[in-house]
């Protein structure tokens, strides 16, 4: 029940509300201006991690070119947790999975397959609510 309205107070902040003992108020100036929808990006990263951070920044910029505002934490993350470290690596992504309380959909790119991490991603989507589309890189291309 606390989680739930947790929840409905972080979609409301994004979404440029605030809510005050039941009351949702907007103010002047809204978080979220050009209410670009708030996309969560799932990619393989373990393995070949060089080819999976090309493919996964490939994937963020066609995010953007669709108009969305995504975020790619296991790009972000990476780069100051040892993905390597358990510890480290569990930081990382309960971190990123506290993302799914705000976002407007999670978008699996499945060119290079759905790995632990993207199943993870997809069942905390899932338990938020949150859609879930899946997406080719290489389909995209050739149309």
């Amino acid at each position: 029940m606390l989680e739930e309205a947790e929840d409905k107070a972080a979609r409301a902040s994004v979404e440029g509300r605030q809510l005050r003992t039941g009351v949702i108020r907007c103010p002047p100036k809204p978080y979220n201006v050009n209410r670009q929808p708030l996309i969560i990006i799932e990619t393989p990263y373990s393995g070949d991690v060089e080819a999976n951070t090309a493919y996964a920044r490939y994937c963020l910029l066609d995010s953007l070119r669709r108009g969305e505002a995504p975020i790619a934490s296991h790009l972000l993350h990476t780069q100051v947790l040892d993905d390597m470290r358990p510890d480290e690596r569990s930081l990382g992504i309960e971190a990123a999975l506290a993302w799914y309380r705000v976002a407007t959909k999670c978008v699996v790119y499945s060119d290079r397959g759905i790995s632990a991490g993207m199943t993870m991603g997809i069942d905390r989507a899932m338990q938020h609510d949150v859609a879930v589309e899946y997406r080719s890189i290489e389909n995209r291309a050739a149309a």
